[in-house]
């Protein structure tokens, strides 16, 4: 199964596997598990996976 990751500290995105590792490829810090499928992820154009990840980003800020 395909899982996508958020870096935290950078905002770039990562599409995994269960037994990939999750480090961001752009900042080398760890990722974020996304609530959101994959294959809803891909549904989106880039305006909204840049609504998602933004709005992500935010709620893991207020946590």
């Amino acid at each position: 199964m395909l899982r996508i990751y958020i870096c935290t500290q950078c905002g770039s995105t990562r599409i995994v596997s269960n037994n990939h590792d999750s480090s961001c490829l752009v900042c080398n810090k760890p990722m974020s598990r996304a609530p959101i499928t994959y294959e809803k992820y891909i549904g989106f154009d880039r305006t909204q996976r840049e609504e998602f990840i933004k709005n992500w980003l935010n709620k893991l800020e207020g946590e």
